[in-house]
């Protein structure tokens, strides 16, 4: 049971009112940290750079953290409070208890104590792709259509863990095996996107990103990104494969070719 006293301060009790945890008695804002523990090492669902020409408080790595305050969410990466935040995202003051969850697919949602329900206030990480800009709008191994609906990636090879709920992601037919990875092949998914694209190789061509995931068990498909030079990019290799989003290349700077590792059945090799 979660319960306000009377110093202002939250307290968490269990069945015997046991107090299992509590924020402190101070005037400064309780300190909010969020950790992906569903995948090791944790994946990476949004990210956002910081001036990379700021030096950390006191010439030391500071605590990094995120504080939920009164009409904003407020992140020190390289400060710490009193310092102004590194930025801040906007949020409607409240009007009376608010708190912050994040979603199975992503989103960052507060919402608020109204009228004797609790109601969503916003969405804190809304993009401008609607559902399809969330990390897990179609759960893994899928993608999302302009339309907004979800499909398996390599189809030939996925399938939805439910027909009636396709936005719960799909599975392999065929796990894949790291004693037999010489059953293992990439096949291409055309004309798809990453939310998120973190470089483990810089400089480098497709054959070089391919083979670089076919050597490491644990990729799950190797991402090559690149400009008007195709035998110069970038690579990334995932670990899981969460939502990618259909795009049309045309519109793009920047071309993302991705090559989805499976696991080949006996009677294919």
């Amino acid at each position: 049971m979660l319960v306000l006293d009377a110093q202002n301060g939250w307290i968490l009790q269990d069945v015997d009112k046991t107090v299992v945890w509590n924020t402190p008695k101070l005037k400064s804002i309780s300190i909010l940290l969020l950790k992906d523990t569903d995948s090791n090492p944790p994946t990476l669902y949004y990210r956002y750079l910081v001036n990379p020409g700021k030096k950390p408080v006191k010439n030391e790595p500071p605590l990094s953290y995120i504080s939920f305050l009164n009409g904003t969410l407020a992140c020190f990466i390289l400060s710490a409070d009193p310092n102004e935040p590194e930025f801040a995202f906007i949020i409607p003051r409240a009007s009376s208890i608010q708190y912050l969850k994040l979603m199975p697919d992503g989103r960052l949602i507060v919402r608020e104590w109204n009228l004797q329900k609790w109601t969503r206030v916003v969405n804190i990480l809304m993009s401008p792709r609607g559902k399809c800009g969330q990390p897990m709008a179609c759960g893994k191994n899928s993608m999302c259509s302009v339309s907004q609906q979800c499909d398996c990636v390599g189809s030939q090879y996925f399938r939805p863990k439910n027909y009636l709920q396709n936005n719960l992601g799909c599975y392999s037919l065929t796990p894949l095996l790291c004693n037999d990875t010489k059953a293992q092949r990439l096949i291409s998914e055309n004309n798809v996107q990453h939310l998120i694209f973190k470089s483990h190789m810089e400089s480098v061509d497709m054959l070089t990103c391919k083979q670089a995931c076919l050597r490491k068990c644990p990729c799950k498909a190797a991402v090559f990104r690149h400009g008007s030079d195709s035998s110069n990019g970038s690579c990334y290799l995932p670990m899981e494969l969460y939502t990618l989003v259909k795009v049309d290349q045309i519109e793009l700077n920047q071309k993302d070719e991705t090559f989805i590792k499976i696991q080949m059945t006996p009677a294919f090799h």
